[in-house]
């Protein structure tokens, strides 16, 4: 039996900005027949094909997007911002009490805006704007995962 957490314990947030990748044809090359490898069929603003939404070992980090973090279910903000590195933890935040918070990037946010644009979020959901993740912690939870993948327009 594991002991009881104190009520005051507490807890961590974690995850990942990555390059959700699809690469497809480049000019002068025949269009392609199917999806290649990492990319999903799907009209978009990127075109007829955009990343699947999966991150895989080769998809990179993205280092120095700015991440917020708010009190209370998405959309919020206010409470720290951080901006991603490219190691083992993309961004963290820590010493967290017990409650409901919000995980969320601006990609038209001035420091995000030359490193994201042009492009779309693949994963949580596909979307171009500010995208968020609510996250309730209990006390001493660790939370990993909270992640978002991001598919660059004119990058492989």
């Amino acid at each position: 039996m594991q002991a009881p957490v104190a009520a005051d314990t507490p807890g961590s947030i974690f995850g990942w900005v990555w390059h959700d990748v699809c690469q497809t044809a480049k000019d002068g090359e025949p269009a392609l027949t199917s999806a290649p490898a990492g990319c999903i069929e799907a009209a978009s603003p990127l075109g007829d094909y955009r990343a699947d939404g999966s991150i895989d070992s080769q998809e990179p980090p993205l280092a120095g997007i700015v991440v917020h973090l708010g009190a209370g279910a998405c959309p919020s903000a206010g409470l720290a911002q951080m901006s991603t590195i490219a190691t083992d933890i993309s961004y963290s935040f820590t010493d967290l009490e017990a409650g409901t918070y919000c995980v969320s990037i601006d990609p038209s946010e001035e420091a995000n805006l030359s490193l994201l644009r042009p492009g779309i979020w693949t994963f949580p959901e596909v979307s171009e704007g500010v995208i968020g993740r609510t996250v309730v912690l209990k006390p001493g939870d660790v939370i990993y995962d909270v992640n978002f993948g991001w598919d660059h327009q004119f990058l492989p």
